[in-house]
């Protein structure tokens, strides 16, 4: 999963570069590390919100909707983070993933003035590479501890 995610937002990538012209490329072989750790720690955060499924059912599809929202406009995916009010600055730099896209954004376009914007990017990767390690081992400790419960509680066959 991790290799065909990874595949495609290079492929991604590629296509962008096709439709919009020449895109900032300035430090692949870093930008594909930030990208690695990024996804496993990603991962490790549906491990975590595979465990809430299996405590909460289907209440947790609703959170899980309404966190992939949140972490879309806090982790500033698709804009800058400084036009981020500054009470929402304050909670997107409690969210490792905000670091991951501020690197992984930072990177490619070769650290230009203002970048990266969270901290310096030094900071910035050991945050990334904390997560990707750290994320993937607390999720599926949760989850397997979710698992555990479920079956002891004979809910598992439920959902």
């Amino acid at each position: 999963m991790l290799i065909w995610t990874g595949a495609l937002s290079i492929v991604g990538a590629l296509i962008f570069g096709l439709i919009l012209g020449r895109l900032p490329f300035e430090n692949p072989l870093l930008a594909l590390f930030i990208l690695v750790a990024s996804l496993c720690g990603t991962f490790g955060v549906g491990f975590a919100f595979a465990a809430l499924t299996l405590w909460l059912k289907g209440t947790a599809e609703t959170i899980a909707a309404l966190a992939q929202f949140a972490f879309m406009i806090l982790c500033a995916n698709f804009f800058p983070f400084f036009v981020l009010p500054e009470p929402l600055l304050t909670v997107a730099r409690w969210i490792p993933l905000s670091y991951s896209v501020d690197a992984f954004r930072s990177t490619l376009m070769g650290y230009p003035p203002g970048f990266p914007e969270l901290a310096p990017i030094e900071v910035e990767i050991g945050i990334v590479t904390v997560f990707g390690l750290a994320m993937p081992v607390i999720g599926a400790w949760l989850y397997r501890q979710a698992e555990n419960h479920a079956r002891r509680t004979g809910s598992l066959a439920e959902y």
